[in-house]
Order: structure tokens, then sequence, then C-alpha cells
């Protein structure tokens, strides 16, 4: 899931012709924000079952991390990319989100590590 709406869902709506900017970035928005929800179910049942099935301790605490990337996500980066898509779209000034939108991009790729290796070292 993570891998088909991060690394491709959301930069190929931008190549859809007729598709524009702002209503690219409202589907974007809708999608992160629907997605994480599903994010926290699974990485609590990931939690459940590493913390009750997993003996190796690199791969619960890989996990754990993710729930940090995950609340980083959740409690800082979306509120902020939110931010700029109704100042965008309301016709006002926009904020600077380039190092919040890297930060997205780099925990994403780490997420999908973390999985990987959590996958790895158990």
């Amino acid at each position: 899931m993570l891998l088909g709406v991060s690394f491709f869902s959301a930069p190929v709506k931008f190549l859809a012709p007729s598709l524009t900017k702002p209503v690219a970035l409202e589907i974007g928005d809708l999608s992160f924000r629907y997605f994480n929800y599903i994010e926290w179910g699974l990485c609590l049942v990931l939690l459940i079952i590493a913390i009750g099935f997993l003996r190796n301790k690199l791969a619960i605490a890989l996990l754990v991390s993710l729930a940090a990337v995950l609340a980083m996500d959740s409690f800082y980066l979306l509120p902020d990319l939110h931010q700029y898509l109704v100042a965008m779209t309301a016709g006002s000034e926009t904020p600077n989100i380039a190092l919040q939108h890297r930060l997205y991009l780099v925990g994403d790729f780490y997420k999908a590590l973390a999985l990987l290796l959590s996958i790895i070292f158990d």
C-alpha cells in the first residue's frame, strides 16, 4: 500500500493533462489523509504482533520507529501540507512547504525500508 499510494499514484496524477494542480493537490490531500488512518490501523496490528511474536529486538525496534515516523507524519507534516492546500485554494499567500514535503518523502522511504528490514531480521 505504501509503495502504491506514495510512490505510484501520488506522482502519476500530476501527469494527467486535464487534471488541474489544485484538484490534483486536493485528491492528494484526501488520499494521504485516509491512507494515514489505514497506516495507523496496520501499525497497531504490526506492533501487537511484534510484541507478541517477534523474538528479534531489532525487528521490534524498526516497527516502533515506524510508529514514530507515522506520528511525525500525522501531527506535523500532514497538517502543514493541508494548510498549504487551504491557502493555495483560497488564493492566499502560501507558506513554503518544501522541507515538509521532503521530510514526508524521506519518511516514506524509511517506512518502506524499515518494513523490509523488519521482515529480514526476524
